[in-house]
């Protein structure tokens, strides 16, 4: 699809919605609008083991982890912002956002740059995959990286 400035501003539009829409899921703890944004299967990955989610399940034991991980940090603000998004097809979107964590005005974690994939099916923008600029062993990095090895790292006693 050719990319340019309008296509582009409507793929920055669905993109930046469904951020906003998955942030809300997660601040309202409700985990079955979360699923209707989520394609199983998925994968998340960081720069440590990716993530294969293959059953809702699965993406209900990540979906857990990660609120956890906000709880446990003190997290009251997910605040996801799209950079930039393009159609690769009339159902497919590719973006890249900035993911930041906070506690009231405090910084919880490092901001850090997603990529993710989109697709459109059945008239609604799925996540398909992410990819995110973390490292495994800290953070929300360690959240993804607990979830990779099968596990939810809410039993480990650091969860920075």
């Amino acid at each position: 699809m050719t990319s340019d400035v309008s296509s582009n501003a409507q793929a920055k539009d669905f993109y930046q919605d469904l951020l906003d829409r998955l942030s809300s899921a997660y601040e309202a703890d409700d985990f079955d609008a979360y699923a209707q944004m989520i394609r199983v299967p998925h994968e998340a990955s960081s720069y440590g083991p990716k993530v294969q989610v293959n059953t809702m399940g699965e993406l209900r034991v990540l979906f857990d982890s990660i609120r956890w991980h906000f709880a446990k940090t003190g997290v009251t603000d997910y605040v996801r912002t799209c950079i930039s998004a393009e159609f690769l097809s009339a159902t497919e979107i590719v973006g890249t956002h900035e993911t930041r964590m906070l506690a009231g005005t405090q910084v919880v974690e490092t901001p850090y740059p997603v990529k993710s994939y989109l697709q459109l099916i059945d008239g609604n923008w799925w996540v398909c995959k992410s990819d995110n600029a973390v490292q495994p062993d800290n953070g929300f990095g360690r959240v993804l990286s607990q979830n990779a090895r099968g596990t939810d790292g809410r039993s480990d006693p650091d969860p920075n």
